[in-house]
């Protein structure tokens, strides 16, 4: 599947028409491929907010200021039927870093159930009406139960995080960001800046920044799977 950063128009519009992709592949060949989700949280979580992605998006020419005041999200299309739907996501930036780390994730979770009141019951009650729960879940649910120790409740959300975030044996991006946006979230970490408004054009030196985009994601995802 082939993900795309795009400015949402609003309700306003017909859905086919409401996100309003913006090309990256210019700036690097992997942020326009297939299977580039990892690639395009990468790319944004270089950035402080919205409002530093699109002054860069300025100087590069990929937006202009008729839509600066547009939220910029993550867009991807799901046909079924023969009927194809476009859907928005939220962008993490540079304050998300923290969460999009697999190896370390657990410690991040742990941490908070054990410290903070109603932590638990969050994550669960955010997954309970899911479908198809892996068993890792339930592993979390067994820490509502029992008195664990600290070491049995890391073991706990251990196996929670891999379970989450593997299907099939395989490693899910998606999944992973749905739970490292989860916990970040919980955390108080938002996804805007709340003082954004008209943005002027400025110039900003960190072209360098992207021009090993694709060996550090490589390196990075490698780290990552290393936690089991």
């Amino acid at each position: 599947m082939q993900y795309f950063l795009a400015l949402d128009l609003g309700k306003m519009y017909v859905n086919k028409d409401r996100y309003k992709k913006i090309d990256l592949s210019t700036i690097s060949p992997i942020l326009g491929q297939n299977h580039n989700f990892k690639y395009l949280c990468n790319f944004t979580m270089e950035f402080n907010n919205s409002q530093v992605l699109k002054e860069f998006l300025l100087k590069k020419g990929l937006i202009n200021n008729y839509y600066i005041n547009h939220n910029l999200v993550f867009t991807y299309k799901l046909t079924k039927d023969n009927t194809s739907v476009n859907y928005g996501l939220d962008i993490p930036y540079q304050n998300y870093k923290t969460y999009f780390n697999y190896a370390t994730l657990p410690n991040i979770i742990k941490h908070n159930i054990v410290t903070k009141e109603n932590y638990l019951n969050n994550i669960i009650n955010y997954y309970m009406p899911s479908k198809y729960l892996p068993e890792g879940f339930y592993h979390l649910r067994k820490i509502q139960s029992n008195n664990l120790t600290d070491a049995e409740i890391f073991e706990a959300v251990r196996y929670f995080v891999r379970d989450m975030c593997y299907k099939n044996g395989n490693f899910s991006y998606r999944e992973f960001y749905k739970l490292a946006m989860l916990i970040a979230k919980l955390d108080g970490v938002t996804h805007e800046c709340k003082e954004e408004k008209n943005i002027k054009k400025e110039s900003i030196n960190d072209d360098s920044k992207f021009a090993n985009l694709k060996a550090r994601q490589e390196i990075r995802e490698d780290d990552q799977m290393r936690l089991f």
